[in-house]
């Protein structure tokens, strides 16, 4: 089992009692791991279990070819001989492990390495450069905390100077979501399907135009409106509202606008998930790259286009965006900001004057993708990746694992899909087609305050670092990455 494949993909498995071997929700599990698109279970047993013959049973029944069982050393001698060598791995969490792990060196392969303050870190820094041609040698990090003494920054992780190896194809364990938090919504539970329309012959869809939305019924169905009218067949492609828990009646509005007057002309799906489970409570966090999964799987077309709820297009749109992946991976277009003032007015593409009424946001930044020749040819061009409009294969899409689903708060999910395509080499263009963004200060997640702004993008810098480890990245990202330790912080380490 080579763990550094990229065909690997796992769902995280924990087992901690009696009711994570029990069927029901194995299946429910499975359930969760088919829509994220994931092929293998990554068995995880940390703390021993009453009956660790009834564990035995379930993993002897349910761990197929391509699973990884991973176990403590409280569970090792329980577990190690369940799984062949290359499917087992040990995890050893701080320092005082180490000796345990050199006594069993013969029964063991692969080690994930996950050290949470920086005495261990030097400790295992120490058993890395001795025993990395002996083991197959993994890594992973925790979020920083300041509730932890010697909690490891960024920098930290960088100063070592490492290769660090991460097990491919296994999402990042975020210790800071609640556990009452729906990651993988349940149909009829959480979410619902509200309305449909269907064109006279939906069985032709090749695009699926996605759009998460959240309270912005007025710019949306504006931006609905210039989806409905292109100038070319609307069997061709479906709208995909994924409505993150609005509360200010977008479903009536758009279904008393375009129902009636469009059904059996253009294909519309409205999917509504609730901010309240019936079941686990409030749900009140970010989570337009979920709304993108949820609606990817109701999906017909064979590519995916990803548009923000304030996005206008010109009527060529789903024209362009059929020529463009004939000869294309990831697609993205122009961007222009709409000023709020004319913006407030809901103007129809036609009607905005690029020079007069919009600018270009961090224009220092943009500019560069925009006006470049070729995507591509840019230093680290992956990094522009947005989905305030962008455009992949429906297949490809999966095969990257959709938006990660540990980012609960503003930015750096598109970012992540980006860099993802980029390792597998997937072919980068950008249309230059200016799209128009309606502009809403009230609607943006930071309220157009750039140190708000600042405060979210280091949460989710973080942990785009924390799954890819790569220390390129530390370079590109820095910004985000200085002073991760506050003055108080900083004060009370020294005191200790």
């Amino acid at each position: 089992m080579n763990l550094l494949s990229t065909d690997n993909s796992f769902y995280r498995y924990n087992i901690s009692n009696s009711h994570d071997l029990s069927e029901s929700c194995f299946n429910r599990r499975q359930s969760k791991a088919q829509y994220n698109n994931k092929k293998s279970f990554f068995f995880n047993i940390e703390s021993k279990l009453e009956d660790p013959t009834l564990a035995r049973d379930f993993l002897s029944s349910h761990l197929k070819e391509k699973d990884i069982l991973c176990c403590t050393i409280e569970t090792h001698d329980a577990f190690y001989k369940s799984v062949e060598k290359t499917k087992y791995v040990l995890l050893i969490r701080q320092a005082s492990d180490l000796p345990f792990l050199l006594e069993h060196l013969k029964t063991i392969e692969n080690v994930l390495l996950i050290p949470t303050n920086k005495s261990d870190l030097a400790s295992f820094t120490e058993f890395h450069k001795t025993h990395n041609d002996k083991l197959n040698i993994f890594w992973r990090f925790l979020p920083f905390s300041e509730n932890t003494p010697q909690s490891l920054t960024v920098k930290d992780i960088c100063s070592t100077h490492i290769d660090y190896k991460t097990i491919t194809g296994l999402e990042i364990y975020n210790p800071n979501i609640p556990h009452h938090y729906e990651l993988v919504p349940q149909s009829n539970i959480s979410y619902k399907i509200r309305w449909k329309t269907q064109s006279k012959n939906p069985e032709n869809i090749r695009i699926s135009v996605i759009i998460p939305t959240f309270n912005n019924s007025i710019f949306l169905s504006n931006v609905v409106w210039h989806l409905i009218r292109q100038n070319t067949s609307q069997d061709l492609y479906e709208i995909i509202i994924a409505d993150d828990g609005s509360t200010d009646n977008s479903s009536e509005v758009l279904f008393n606008l375009y129902h009636k007057a469009f059904d059996g002309q253009v294909n519309i799906t409205y999917i509504h998930w609730s901010k309240q489970h019936p079941q686990r409570g409030e749900q009140n966090f970010f989570r337009p790259g979920l709304c993108r999964n949820l609606a990817a799987h109701y999906s017909k077309g064979n590519y995916l286009f990803f548009l923000d709820s304030d996005m206008l297009v010109p009527n060529n749109f789903i024209e362009t965006c059929l020529n463009e992946f004939t000869q294309t991976d990831v697609m993205q277009f122009q961007r222009f900001h709409i000023n709020q003032e004319k913006s407030l007015q809901n103007p129809s593409y036609k009607d905005i004057q690029i020079e007069k009424d919009t600018y270009i946001e961090e224009k220092n930044y943009w500019s560069q993708l925009f006006f470049c020749r070729n995507w591509s040819d840019l230093p680290d061009y992956w990094k522009y990746t947005c989905t305030y409009a962008l455009g992949i294969e429906k297949k490809k899409f999966y095969e990257l694992g959709l938006f990660k689903k540990y980012y609960i708060s503003y930015g750096f999910e598109d970012t992540d899909l980006g860099y993802e395509a980029f390792k597998r080499r997937l072919r980068f263009s950008l249309v230059k087609v200016p799209l128009l963004h309606l502009t809403s200060y009230d609607l943006m997640q930071y309220k157009n305050s750039a140190s708000k702004r600042y405060t979210l993008l280091k949460v989710t810098a973080e942990l785009f670092f924390l799954q890819h480890l790569q220390p390129e990245l530390l370079t590109l990202f820095g910004s985000f990455y200085r002073s991760q330790r506050s003055l108080k912080f900083r004060l009370k380490e020294l005191w200790r």
